[in-house]
């Protein structure tokens, strides 16, 4: 694909900036769309939950991205052992920490619609062998 002719294109990224899941959480987006805004923050969800900074910095590449891309959806991803959430060693099983990372992408998703309500937001949970739609 050529891209340099693209100036429009549906999805934004948020993801961890942990660098263990950076080139496979891109090189999978990439599979399902070749052409994708991407911003990383520390723990995710998180960033979005816990820090108003971080969420309007969040929220204004946003409004860039709609405005220069027309972006429609954005796609969250959090993963396992996330160091901002204490690591996988602060959880009893890797269900309940699952669990947590699924309400608190739940709760981020809830943010980001309360701002921009005509964006589709898709919550993703990174293991260390999937990606899965949360």
């Amino acid at each position: 694909m050529d891209a340099k002719h693209i100036h429009n294109w549906k999805v934004l990224t948020l993801s961890c900036i942990d660098g263990r899941f950076i080139k496979r959480i891109d090189d999978w987006i990439a599979k399902k769309q070749p052409v994708f805004d991407y911003r990383s923050e520390i723990g995710a969800s998180k960033a979005i939950i816990d820090s108003e900074s971080d969420r309007k910095r969040f929220f204004k590449v946003v409004a860039t991205s709609i405005k220069l891309h027309g972006i429609k959806e954005i796609w969250l991803f959090d993963h396992i052992d996330c160091g901002a959430y204490g690591g996988s060693k602060s959880f009893e099983s890797a269900e309940k920490e699952q669990e947590l990372h699924s309400k608190r992408l739940n709760k981020a998703a809830a943010i980001i619609i309360g701002k921009f309500p005509d964006i589709l937001v898709k919550k993703f949970y990174v293991d260390w062998d999937s990606i899965k739609e949360i």
